[in-house]
């Protein structure tokens, strides 16, 4: 039986076709120097583990370079379990309430606070301090708090009833909430902004009753003149 004829150009662009495909050009182009770099490895490796089964030097070098490794690694897991350590356990208490209805004063509240940073306890010392200064507000009468209230409720009392002081109390309650419930280590530095804070608050609290003062005292004048002239 004779054989089937074929076109020669045919037969030439059927396998320009099959040699032009993705499999074909892949395994053409030379390795990029990634692939190259992780072959070496690979091989590199696999000499390393070859050479385990063999006696003589070969094969003890191989494994010191395996200790050596296994040590490298564990010294690098060891610095990072140092660096992200855990946070200290979150309060007991979800929300601590801002307790303003004892017979302590802001000046009590701020001795507690220091006395609890003596004993280097300046979660405890922040929480006096947020206390003293919700007091002192409440003393100055520029905001009304009710009892059990919240610190993130008496911040929004505050930005209501007391806007120069927004800003810096808003802050105040995230940095005293952050260290109450353990999402940030209290420390001195905590302690020191803190205080930078409601010492910033105390300035917009005496600003304002400076100011209120002012025009009580314009206001007597006036009715003095008007009494003066009637």
């Amino acid at each position: 039986m004779q054989p089937p004829q074929r076109d020669p150009d045919q037969i030439r662009r059927t396998a320009d076709e099959v040699l032009s495909g993705r499999a074909y050009q892949t395994a053409a182009r030379p390795p990029s120097l990634q692939e190259r770099i992780f072959d070496w490895i690979g091989d590199r490796f696999s000499d390393l583990f070859n050479s385990l089964s063999s006696s003589g030097s070969r094969g003890l070098i191989a494994w010191l370079v395996i200790i050596l490794f296994a040590a490298v690694i564990l010294y690098l897991v060891s610095r990072l379990t140092r660096n992200f350590g855990a946070l200290p356990k979150p309060s007991v208490q979800p929300k601590p309430t801002i307790d303003v209805t004892t017979e302590r004063s802001s000046k009590q509240w701020l001795a507690a606070a220091a006395e609890a940073e003596t004993a280097g306890d300046y979660r405890q010392g922040i929480r006096c301090r947020h206390q003293a200064l919700v007091s002192s507000l409440v003393e100055k009468r520029l905001v009304a708090v009710g009892p059990d209230q919240t610190a993130g409720e008496i911040n929004q009392l505050v930005s209501a009833q007391f806007p120069p002081a927004a800003t810096p109390m808003n802050e105040a309650t995230w940095l005293f909430q952050d260290t109450w419930y353990g999402w940030v280590h209290a420390d001195a530095s905590s302690r020191d902004r803190f205080m930078e804070l409601a010492a910033a608050i105390a300035r917009e609290s005496d600003r304002d009753q400076s100011d209120q003062t002012d025009q009580t005292d314009q206001t007597d004048q006036t009715d003095q003149t008007d009494l003066v002239t009637a």
